[in-house]
């Protein structure tokens, strides 16, 4: 991998500080100019209506009774105290955008503010120091740049035990290490293949996440989906797969999904993938072992549903386990929009449209016929990895490239479906559905996440 140190990053998953400063303890905070304490519930009004029009509100996803003459406390995301000031400014998933304005330092009052996960850019203000009553901050998930304002960092040392900031790594790139269990059972050629689309992978996730160090807490489990003891001893970066083959019941060619997730933002730290031992061979002969295993990556990476409500991204829409009718979709921005750019505009259903009956894993096969994320493999078709795939991760936390996709449009509506050569085996893949290991940047285990 190689390392690099930035002082100025594109975030996708926190705000990484890149001072060269002395340690901590002989840190002096930067002056800041004192900012205008709002006096009265009006002023905290006023200050919202401002930070609407400066993010875009027209466009947010939720924005109930914002802007009317209700109660702050009835604003979505907004609660007040007795005196009617706001208190929290809760906003993560809302598809802001623009920078964060200085003036929320006005909100004196403030004691929680989370803005994570929206499209918000530039730099922190370091006005926010300022709201002295401030004990939760979060902005993961945003595309901001520069350093943490000095006058933050001491803020976070003292009294911002929760704080969603994070601080520069060296690491800057992101690493995807494959185990291979039982590696008699894969031939040269295969471990290459799967090198191959880890490497695909490393070329469209540009930042690294947090590394993990299980040398004090050791993960030790057993998987009965890849038939093995699972243990991680070491240093985890940024996700390690373990990859083996055996016999999958029914018509699955592989299986794949998150095991192992961070606690501080539910992306992967380890996973797990497994090949259908019979077609194994057959798949490399034809030439399409490389996008099963592309397929299943993404799995692994986070294109999962159970993942996605078991840490509350809150993109997956009407899920179909109760009702296999369901118009279940992805409701990810960045997906939805490189959606419509894909040709998907005209189309008239809830959108992203996910395949739904099943396990909701997977883009609907009827509109996006032979993408790398479809659940039925139709060979000898290529399968495609689009920029709707990319944008999913996106709209999890990762940073990406999406030049990097596939060139891929959607096909048109009520096209006939594609034929498969009868040769060639058929089948779909599996999501891994067992409990999910959330730990924190030491290997403490936090939580055990069950289906």
């Amino acid at each position: 991998m190689v390392r690099l140190v930035t002082c100025f990053t594109l975030i996708a998953l926190s705000v990484l500080s890149c001072s060269k400063e002395p340690p901590f303890s002989s840190l002096q905070p930067s002056p800041v100019a004192p900012a205008p304490k709002a006096a009265t519930a009006a002023e905290d009004r006023a200050t919202l209506v401002a930070f609407y029009h400066a993010t875009g509100g027209d466009n947010w996803r939720r924005k109930d009774n914002w802007l009317s003459d209700e109660p702050l406390d009835k604003w979505y995301g907004v609660q007040t105290n007795d005196q009617g000031r706001v208190i929290t400014l809760r906003l993560s998933y809302n598809r802001l955008s623009g920078s964060i304005s200085p003036q929320l330092a006005n909100l004196s009052n403030l004691e929680h503010l989370s803005l994570s996960y929206n499209q918000l850019s530039g730099s922190i203000p370091p006005q926010l120091a300022n709201l002295k009553y401030l004990e939760a901050l979060s902005l993961w998930g945003n595309w901001l740049s520069g350093c943490i304002p000095d006058s933050l960092r001491e803020i976070w040392l003292n009294d911002l035990d929760r704080l969603g900031l994070s601080f520069c790594q060296e690491n800057d790139s992101f690493n995807i290490e494959l185990v291979f269990l039982d590696e008699q059972d894969f031939t040269a050629s295969q471990k290459a293949l799967f090198q191959q689309a880890a490497r695909r992978w490393e070329s469209i996730i540009t930042a690294g996440l947090k590394d993990i160090n299980y040398s004090d807490n050791p993960y030790n489990h057993w998987n009965a989906e890849l038939g093995a003891w699972l243990r991680v001893n070491d240093t985890v970066d940024d996700l390690r797969v373990f990859v083996k083959t055996q016999k999958l019941d029914g018509n699955y060619l592989a299986a794949g999904g998150p095991l192992l997730v961070r606690w501080e933002n539910g992306l992967p730290i380890a996973g797990g993938i497994v090949i259908d031992r019979s077609s194994l061979q057959l798949l490399e002969d034809k030439g399409f072992l490389l996008e099963v295993f592309l397929h299943e990556l993404g799995h692994t990476l986070g294109f999962s549903p159970w993942f996605w409500n078991a840490f509350d991204f809150d993109v997956l829409q009407n899920p179909s386990h109760a009702n296999p009718a369901a118009d279940t979709h992805f409701s990810g921005w960045q997906a939805l929009q490189a959606f419509n750019n894909a040709g998907g505009g005209p189309y008239q259903g809830a959108k992203v449209p996910l395949e739904s009956g099943g396990d909701d894993s997977h883009w609907r096969q009827s509109v996006f016929g032979d993408e790398l994320m479809t659940p039925n493999w139709v060979w000898p078709y290529a399968k495609r990895l689009s920029a709707i795939t990319i944008q999913v991760l996106a709209d999890i936390g990762y940073q990406v490239d999406v030049s990097q996709a596939d060139a891929y449009q959607l096909p048109p509506l009520g096209s006939a479906k594609l034929a498969a050569d009868p040769s060639l085996p058929r089948g779909n893949c599996q999501i891994h559905n067992g409990p999910i290991y959330v730990t924190d940047e030491q290997g403490r285990l936090v939580q055990t996440i069950q289906p």
